[in-house]
């Protein structure tokens, strides 16, 4: 597990450079690997990526894992600046792939649609080149939260 500041900041910009200070990453060595950067827009978390070669399957566009590791990762993140979670895990993630992913800019965000005591469900798409660019895929995800004792 990383090592991360005792207290973490509450405003989600500042939670988001605690992070990286503290662990080089936001969301862990596979934000590196895949090469996407976590932004805010107002509150809300977005996942930016460059697809090129690196993402690509032996058809030229974007492998799914790939996508699906775009929704998966801004559904968690939504969730964890909102509820700041001990640690958290994907149970459920379903998806559907409407256009095929070229090389080029995506932009995958999210919503919270519920949020329990131990599990939240959102909801997830992957645009073309902008926050509000045609949507390529959507996803919905529950997550189980683990709370210390302290966060009720």
């Amino acid at each position: 597990m990383p090592i991360l500041p005792d207290a973490l900041p509450e405003d989600p910009a500042d939670l988001l450079a605690a992070l990286r200070s503290a662990a080089g990453t936001v969301t862990g060595g596979f934000e590196l690997t895949l090469g996407y950067e976590v932004h805010l827009a107002g509150d809300d978390v977005q996942i930016w990526l460059e697809i090129d070669d690196r993402h690509a399957s032996h058809y030229g566009l974007a492998h799914g894992g790939a996508t699906l590791t775009l929704l998966d990762t801004v559904g968690g993140m939504e969730v964890y600046v909102r509820v700041r979670p001990s640690w958290m895990a994907t149970i459920n993630l379903a998806s559907q792939f409407l256009e095929p992913v070229e090389k080029g800019l995506v932009v995958a965000t999210a919503s919270i649609d519920r949020l329990g005591k131990t599990v939240a469900h959102t909801s997830m798409a992957l645009h073309a080149r902008r926050p509000d660019g045609p949507v390529l895929a959507t996803a919905v995800a529950s997550y189980r939260l683990f709370r210390n004792p302290d966060q009720g």
